[in-house]
């Protein structure tokens, strides 16, 4: 399990997935958890084709005080990251990727490829398995090699996600279990993860995934 980062990265951290997993509020978490820890925070987002999408985001980088890249293509990309480069961390909103259209990966691929860029797959929790597994195998051919799940406050059930993370050889990172920005994205440990699987002796009393993480 390998946590994202905290202090500094050279690469820009790419969040990348299917429509409506989450990457946006993701984006818009690990902005503000930089920006708790007095680090200098640069986002650019692709995502300009979903209605609401960058303004949804310029919302929450306005509060957090730091800049927003809209960026248009692969070139715009290569352009707006070497004018944020010297920020400690660069998060990116990517825009929405059908994992079944070929063209469509091509195309998320070669955006990747742009800067020195690593995409972190964006999942929720309670999906279906043998669908998260086409995912995770889908957006692996991008470079991707880390896992973050979504929605663990509205799920019960973790095994989908934990497939397709295992059909993609992914490695999981962090988790999300609100909705609200302010409480970021939490790594996932072993111990955590061990028991969410495990539920506890003698009881059928089942535990929420917050309770666990604390």
């Amino acid at each position: 399990m390998y946590p994202l980062p905290e202090k500094s990265s050279p690469r820009a951290i790419a969040f990348v997935g299917t429509p409506g997993a989450g990457k946006t509020l993701c984006v818009a978490k690990a902005a503000a958890r930089a920006v708790m820890k007095k680090r200098r925070v640069a986002v650019l987002t692709s995502d300009t084709k979903r209605a609401g999408g960058v303004d949804q985001l310029r919302a929450f980088t306005r509060i957090l005080k730091i800049p927003l890249g809209i960026v248009k293509s692969a070139e715009d990309f290569r352009a707006q990251f070497d004018a944020v480069r010297e920020a400690d961390l660069v998060f990116v909103d990517t825009a929405n990727c059908n994992p079944y259209i070929q063209s469509e990966l091509v195309a998320l691929t070669a955006f990747l490829h742009a800067v020195p860029s690593e995409p972190i797959l964006v999942c929720p929790a309670g999906v279906d398995a043998e669908e998260t597994g086409d995912i995770a195998n889908a957006f692996a051919e991008c470079g991707t090699t880390r896992m973050l799940i979504t929605r663990l406050d509205v799920a019960s059930r973790l095994g989908g996600a934990l497939y397709g993370a295992d059909c993609g050889n992914l490695s999981l990172c962090n988790v999300s279990m609100t909705a609200q920005v302010a409480d970021g994205l939490t790594a996932i440990s072993p111990v955590a993860l061990a028991k969410l699987l495990i539920p506890a002796r003698h009881t059928h009393k089942k535990t929420s995934f917050a309770e666990v993480m604390k």
